[in-house]
């Protein structure tokens, strides 16, 4: 508690700037290529380019009917994602893999989509990654020695300790020990549970079994899918031998776990 009290202190300003790859999506911010395809993926909130929104405004304005009457019927009319946007799509994010290549970054999240429990998501999921090489090895590990290497990984990775910081997520260590900047998005407010569920990086040991459970559960889903090709099939699924990439389980979490998913188009 003494870290977040009006007195509190510990961290330091590096007077630099962060400096990444991101994908400028206009009035919701800066994205990281793990947010924009998480946010983007199938179910999800999914995707529409500004430019065939602007096109269904020529439309109207020039007298010609788009079929987006908002006055006429909100819900029928309101566009919604589009092929040509899930072609884009796929475009956008090799391109920012390509640059976070090129510039020798990895950009995870930059929390301004709101609320942070994606960020802390993708964070978590970004260290489980550098530490097992497959959602099977997730799924078979032990949670204490899980969050042993975590916190030796944050200790060691000063850049990827002070990203996390820098963004306003708080890092909370297996021993209770907390890495904190000087902004944070959820202060505990009485309530450190809640905080922490809601945007704090957590490395504790139940946590990590947290999420060895969900990797077990990932692998169960796998192995008990009847095999198709059909527009039904589970195409972005995860596969036990998949390596773990924070987009894939996130998009996850939000679908079995919190229930959800995009129900119209």
């Amino acid at each position: 508690d003494g870290a977040f009290g009006e007195n509190g202190s510990g961290w330091s300003e590096t007077g630099e700037v962060l400096e990444s790859v991101y994908a400028d999506v206009g009035e919701n911010g800066y994205f990281a290529r793990d947010e924009f395809e998480t946010v983007s993926s199938l179910r999800q909130m999914e995707f529409i380019t500004p430019e065939e929104v602007a096109g269904y405004v020529v439309m109207e304005v020039e007298g010609r009917s788009s079929g987006r009457n908002v006055v006429a019927a909100i819900d029928s009319s309101t566009a919604g994602p589009t092929y040509q946007a899930g072609v884009l799509r796929s475009a956008a994010i090799e391109r920012l893999a390509e640059l976070e290549a090129h510039h020798g970054v990895r950009a995870v999240a930059y929390e301004m989509l709101g609320p942070p429990r994606l960020s802390k998501l993708l964070y978590e999921g970004f260290v489980w990654s550098c530490l097992r090489s497959s959602v099977g090895a997730l799924a078979t590990s032990d949670a204490g020695t899980l969050a042993a290497e975590a916190a030796g990984l944050l200790a060691e990775d000063v850049e990827l300790r002070q990203t996390i910081i820098s963004v306003g997520l708080p890092v909370v260590l297996p021993d209770g020990t907390v890495y904190r900047g000087g902004e944070v998005i959820v202060k505990p407010q009485g309530d450190i549970a809640r905080a922490i569920h809601a945007g704090w990086v957590d490395l504790r040991e139940a946590n990590c079994q947290t999420w060895i459970g969900r990797a077990q559960q990932a692998v169960a889903q796998a192995e008990d899918r009847v095999p198709g090709s059909g527009s039904g099939h589970e195409w972005g699924a995860m596969e036990a031998d998949h390596p773990i990439r924070p987009p894939a389980f996130a998009t996850w979490i939000f679908r079995y776990e919190d229930d959800g998913e995009r129900i119209k188009r």
